[in-house]
């Protein structure tokens, strides 16, 4: 297996594994789970190493946008999406392949 295709299925697994049904119940809508662990399986996070606070901050309400647009109707809301990447984004930081391949260690005083 390439190293591409393992840190794929260690970012869906971390997605998956973190973003559960009761991460984000009472959101209004079925199916509101499974779209943001689809979202967050497929993240770019190279990149994230070089931005400072205010940078880090300005990307993530930007994806948070992102993934907001992704939730089923009924369930596109800030809050949960936000809730999401930042426990998808504390649970990548601290799994070893991923955070060494995108240097993670950078974000973490942000989170």
């Amino acid at each position: 297996m390439r190293n591409r295709e393992f840190l794929a299925k260690v970012q869906r697994f971390t997605a998956e594994s973190m973003i559960t049904n009761s991460a984000l119940r009472r959101v209004g809508a079925a199916g509101a789970p499974r779209s943001a662990r689809l979202f967050l399986a497929g993240l770019r996070l190279q990149g994230l190493d070089r931005l400072n606070s205010v940078g880090y901050l300005n990307w993530l309400d930007r994806v948070t946008a992102q993934l907001v647009e992704r939730l089923p109707p009924g369930a596109q809301k800030w809050g949960p999406a936000r809730k999401a990447i930042n426990i998808f984004m504390r649970s990548a930081a601290y799994t070893v392949p991923l955070a060494e391949r995108f240097r993670l260690d950078r974000v973490l005083p942000f989170l």
